[in-house]
């Protein structure tokens, strides 16, 4: 590997191997894990979901699910009659 000749250290229990593919092949194989290395089907590199068949399907649930969880945040912010000046801050 490249990391080994520059002198880099991955640090296995953190890393993670995604194995993209296309959508719609219909015969795919999965070639071998890496030395204790996970592969796993989604995963999350600098805020972005990124899925082992290209599609944003994860990636667009996680941010409506952010949204969801700010909306009843700020709902409840209102409940409690929060002025308005302070509000509008927090958005």
């Amino acid at each position: 590997m490249d990391c080994y000749t520059n002198g880099l250290i991955i640090n296995t229990n953190k890393a993670k191997e995604v194995v993209f593919r296309q959508p719609r092949v219909s015969c795919f194989h999965l070639p071998a894990a890496i030395d204790d290395i996970e592969q796993v089907d989604c995963c999350k590199l600098l805020g972005v979901m990124f899925q082992n068949n290209c599609k944003i399907d994860s990636h667009v649930q996680y941010i409506l699910s952010q949204c969801a969880q700010h909306i009843y945040l700020l709902k409840l912010l209102q409940r409690q009659v929060m002025p308005r000046n302070l509000l509008a801050v927090v958005t």
